[in-house]
């Protein structure tokens, strides 16, 4: 299984691959952003094995009635907007839950010890979130 996941998103990564209906095509970056998605709960594992199915025969040029059926079920759930990156959902999880924590820009940081008391790393994370949600919206550059 491993095997097939790496592959396929190898290839997708190499050629993504058009999907009828859709206004964005399919990646490695959107296959692996919904394979997370439907991994997440159990009564979605049959849906993503259809889906890898799908997306295998979308590589080769030849879908079927049944994955263009899987296709429209999976991408049902998540509009793509023109102008917002497929990936965008998995982004801002990733963002969110490591913390937002700044790294040093000089690579000497990195080198030497940098402790911080609680307080501080709190107080850089809310305003690192209030940033990110403001970029978002488009209000910061």
């Amino acid at each position: 299984m491993n095997h097939t996941y790496l592959t396929l998103t190898d290839r997708h990564d190499r050629t993504p691959a058009v999907i009828p209906g859709a206004s964005v095509p399919l990646d490695g970056a959107l296959l692996r952003n919904m394979t997370y998605a439907l991994l997440l709960h159990n009564n979605t594992l049959p849906t993503l094995a259809k889906f890898w199915k799908a997306a295998d025969d979308l590589a080769h040029g030849s879908t079927t009635d049944s994955d263009l059926a899987v296709l429209k079920e999976v991408f049902a759930a998540t509009p793509m907007s023109p102008g917002i990156p497929a990936d965008n959902q998995a982004t801002m999880f990733m963002a969110l839950t490591c913390g937002d924590a700044e790294w040093p820009h000089e690579v000497e940081g990195y080198g030497r010890p940098h402790h911080r008391r609680p307080r501080e790393v709190a107080a850089h994370r809310g305003h690192a979130r209030q940033h990110l949600g403001m970029r978002l919206l488009g209000q910061a550059r």
